[in-house]
């Protein structure tokens, strides 16, 4: 496990997530990590406890949580739920209705619905990106919240005042670890079961089917979340054979419902993993909860958002106003609308007494917009408000309004109110960083580079020579004295690299980054990394030391390769494998590949797309034209093109056609791409594979799930730009 404290640096007991009674128990822990390299902690993992519906507590899954809290760096909720205890001992018919099925769903449901409202409470994390863990009865709970929304989360929503679907949206993945799926078969393998499963779920048969996971009729439309289900061949309380046909019902949604879905989406896994409690405490259920948090989607979700926020940033800077008629606001979560509309009710009273009439006027009508945004939302939205509004001059010297308004993709935690002659974006740059930080240390005997891999960018921190005295034979009585001295200079050398490392790699006393990967082509790294000279805090860190056959950067670059699979999750590591992929594809001649816009985009109508791959800086413009008989086209033109008059006459009757509408094409992939059942990637010219694409593709092409005839296919329009 990538823990090495455990202890969170906080835990918050007790919490009442719903009004209690004598016989309820609706409290919560909440767990924090030590520490995290994330700028900001962006899940909640929920474990509800096993037990049998009768017995359990939060209580029970302290280290349990710490582990989970540490190992991933996120946030962990341990759940209590009412439990099915009888009335009169060994009396199981004497539990009372209100405590039985479908009880335990629905106060979990409603601490879910407290989860989501109080991110801002605790800890900032982002309320849409909720992990279920579900064991043993757990797993019943969480299988039915993530099959039937209808029946438990949608009440709670509805008294929340929350959009319908907006809490089974919020679960990325769930996980069931030796979950009971099917309550009858578990019955019928388990006589000696009775007395709970009567007490959890009464006498009548039929409830018994109404609390089975893999027995629901699921609602129309379902788009079922990342499920992994992993159980121990070792169980000697619940049959295994549960998770496996478990995995086969979940497999049959996810085929029966959304177009090219992916099966991939749901796994199973068996293993020899000690008995039913003992599954708990093993790495593998560390890494399954870890690997279901890596979801692809959700990868592809933030990269688009990422995307989107560079390409606003990039417009917002470039904007020039007269005066300071151009507002900047970013309100944290956690903070009140009201607080912001009296703020900007004092600077409206403040703007009217400004001198200049054409300066006061923009400056109030810059407010007044800004306070109409404001209206729009009742409560700051649990990862805070970005608002720009103001006068902007264009580039023809045109006044041009600007008014945006969005909750960022992940909690910003800056607040922010500015009236300048330019809009002010440098908070939103660490909307822009990526979660993951890896150091690389590359040491020879000639010298050391110190370098980072983040996102889709490798940076060179630092790098400096070394002059150390070679190996010789020769020296006489003098050999010892030259042997002693050249181990000086290498220790020296070892002492200088481990205290610039602590000088890169540690800031305030904490490690910045994910992890380390020592590098060399002799045995400097291995003495690095067991010298007592470098700091426990990053040998803790080092995930891989690699052999390389250079030093500097073309060494750096060899060690990326070689430690690819430690970094999977790194954005530059993913675009190089991506790249490679399709260039493998186009190589083996599969014809499973397309490149440039008209064959793109050709495939992608056809829903033959599975993975579409475009250059974020790809510029051309998607552009709807209509003719004199009102008949539409659509056009994509580069910018050159665009210029060209000629390109907008009417082949049939000369005459030139109106400009309906015009978008950038990135926009509207980015959003129009689920439409036709494919992934979105955006890749960067950064990378030796990412400028070769660019250059020599166009920067926009795919993956294909079947083989297409390109020539063989017609198509209403040919009106399209391929570099």
């Amino acid at each position: 496990m990538a823990h090495t404290d455990p202890h969170p640096a906080k835990v918050a007991n007790d919490i009442i997530y719903a009004p209690p009674s004598s016989w309820e128990k609706h409290t919560l822990d909440i767990y924090y990590p030590a520490t995290s390299t994330k700028h900001t902690p962006q899940s909640l993992i929920v474990f509800v406890h096993g037990g049998a519906w009768r017995t359990g507590d939060k209580s029970g899954f302290i280290d349990l949580a710490k582990n989970l809290a540490n190992a991933t760096e996120d946030i962990v909720a341990v759940v209590n739920y009412t439990l099915s205890i009888a009335d009169i001992k060994n009396d199981p018919t004497s539990v009372p209705a209100r405590a039985r099925h479908p009880k335990h769903v629905q106060d979990v449901a409603a601490a879910l619905g407290y989860l989501y409202t109080h991110a801002s409470e605790h800890g900032k994390y982002n309320p849409d990106r909720l992990f279920l863990v579900g064991h043993s009865a757990g797993g019943q709970i969480t299988g039915l919240l993530a099959l039937r929304p209808d029946l438990y989360l949608e009440p709670v929503e509805a008294d929340l005042g929350l959009v319908r679907g907006t809490l089974h949206k919020a679960i990325r993945g769930v996980v069931g670890v030796e979950g009971i799926y099917n309550v009858d078969r578990l019955l019928k393998v388990w006589p000696d079961y009775r007395d709970f499963i009567v007490q959890g779920f009464g006498e009548d048969p039929e409830a018994l089917i109404q609390g089975s996971a893999d027995k629901q009729s699921v609602p129309a439309g379902l788009i079922l979340p990342r499920y992994a289900v992993i159980h121990s061949r070792q169980d000697t309380l619940v049959d295994p054979a549960q998770a496996n046909d478990y995995f086969v019902y979940l497999q049959s949604i996810v085929a029966g419902g959304e177009r090219h879905a992916n099966k991939e989406n749901v796994v199973v896994e068996f293993g020899d993993w000690g008995t039913h409690d003992d599954m708990l405490q093993t790495p593998q259920f560390i890494q399954t909860v870890t690997n279901i948090m890596s979801t692809p989607q959700d990868t592809i979700d933030n990269n688009i958002e990422m995307w989107k926020v560079k390409k606003l940033i990039k417009g917002l800077e470039a904007a020039r106003g007269n005066g300071t008629s151009m507002i900047s606001l970013i309100i944290p979560p956690g903070d009140q609308i009201s607080r912001v509309a009296k703020m900007l009710a004092d600077e409206y009273g403040t703007a009217s007494n400004i001198k200049s009439r054409v300066n006061r006027l923009s400056v109030l009508s810059a407010i007044t917009s800004t306070q109409a945004r404001l209206k729009l939302y009742t409560k700051v939205p649990p990862t805070g408000l970005v608002v720009y509004c103001g006068t902007v001059v264009t580039d023809e010297g045109k006044e041009k309004k600007v008014n945006i308004d969005f909750p960022p993709h992940k909690p910003i935690n800056t607040s922010l109110y500015m009236c300048d002659n330019k809009f002010h974006t440098e908070a939103l740059s660490e909307l822009l960083e990526s979660d993951s930080k890896f150091g690389f240390v590359i040491m020879d005997g000639n010298g050391t580079l110190f370098g980072s891999v983040s996102g889709n960018t490798r940076d060179v921190i630092h790098k400096f020579t070394v002059d150390l005295p070679k190996k010789h034979g020769r020296g006489g009585q003098s050999a010892l004295r030259f042997s002693r001295l050249r181990d000086e200079k290498r220790h020296n050398y070892v002492r200088k690299v481990a205290e610039m490392t602590v000088q890169h790699f540690i800031t305030n006393d904490k490690v910045n980054v994910t992890g380390l990967v020592l590098a060399g082509s002799a045995d400097f790294k291995t003495e690095l990394s067991q010298s007592d000279l470098f700091d426990p805090r990053l040998q803790a860190k080092v995930i891989k030391i690699v052999d390389v056959s250079y030093g500097g950067e073309n060494g750096f670059n060899q060690a990326i390769e070689l430690s690819a699979e430690a970094l999977s999750n790194v954005k530059f590591i993913q675009e190089k494998r991506l790249i490679s992929k399709y260039f493998d594809s186009i190589s083996q001649d599969t014809g499973k590949y397309c490149f440039g816009v008209e064959d793109t985009l050709k495939a992608l109508d056809m829903g033959a797309v599975e993975t579409l791959i475009v250059w974020e800086n790809l510029d051309i413009a998607r552009i709807t034209v209509r003719n004199s008989a009102g008949e539409t086209d659509i056009k994509h033109f580069n910018k050159e093109q665009e210029k060209e008059r000629t390109n907008f006459i009417d082949p049939v009757d000369g005459t030139e056609m109106e400009v309906v509408d015009k978008m950038p094409l990135l926009e509207w992939l980015a959003e129009k791409y689920k439409d036709f059942g494919a992934t979105l990637e955006f890749v960067t010219n950064r990378s030796q594979e990412g400028s070769q694409f660019v250059k020599g593709f166009g920067g926009i092409g795919g993956i294909l799930r079947y083989k297409l005839d390109f020539d063989a296919i017609g198509y209403d329009s040919d009106e399209f730009f391929s570099d």
